[in-house]
């Protein structure tokens, strides 16, 4: 079952977690459809004068149903939405979180270290910060 909640809003953009079980057989397509068809697709409090921005917190790998993770990623991306990553597993494949991300050069980060929490944190919302209205 999907959960959703707001996280928090910055301002300047929508920032929606929409967390997914990870025992089902499609969690990361799953939640950014989610994302990209009801909250920002006006049923989940859309607010329509700032961007839309989903973050993606992932080991990097698709593994169930990977063929379907990268297409939805794209649908989200066409539809506006600026699509983040941080990556957790210090063993990470780039190649999916890359096609997922918007600009792997700004919106890729990397917290394969907890001691580097804080410092993974503050670089995401330096980033949401610079995403213009």
């Amino acid at each position: 079952m999907l959960q959703q909640r707001p996280e928090f809003q910055c301002g300047q953009c929508d920032v929606v977690s929409v967390r997914r079980k990870l025992n089902t057989d499609w969690c990361c397509q799953a939640a950014i459809n989610e994302m990209r068809t009801g909250v920002f697709g006006g049923g989940g409090g859309d607010r329509l004068h700032v961007p839309d921005v989903g973050i993606l917190v992932s080991d990097a790998y698709s593994t169930v149903n990977a063929n379907r993770t990268l297409p939805e990623a794209t649908l989200a991306k066409d539809a506006g939405i600026i699509m983040l990553g941080v990556i957790v597993n210090p063993d990470h494949n780039l190649d999916d979180m890359t096609a997922i991300v918007t600009d792997p050069g700004t919106d890729l980060f990397f917290l394969v270290d907890p001691s580097n929490f804080d410092s993974v944190v503050a670089q995401v919302v330096d980033r949401l910060l610079e995403i213009e209205i």
